[in-house]
């Protein structure tokens, strides 16, 4: 499954190494930079 998470953050991350060790396809999606 195809998994887009907003928010790369500790949670999120955590969600998504969780998701992706469980075989699913993951994308964290974060804020831009700011100068």
């Amino acid at each position: 499954m195809r998994i887009a998470i907003m928010g790369a953050g500790a949670i999120g991350s955590l969600y998504g190494g969780f998701l992706k060790k469980a075989g699913h396809d993951v994308v964290l999606i974060g804020r831009p930079n700011h100068m």
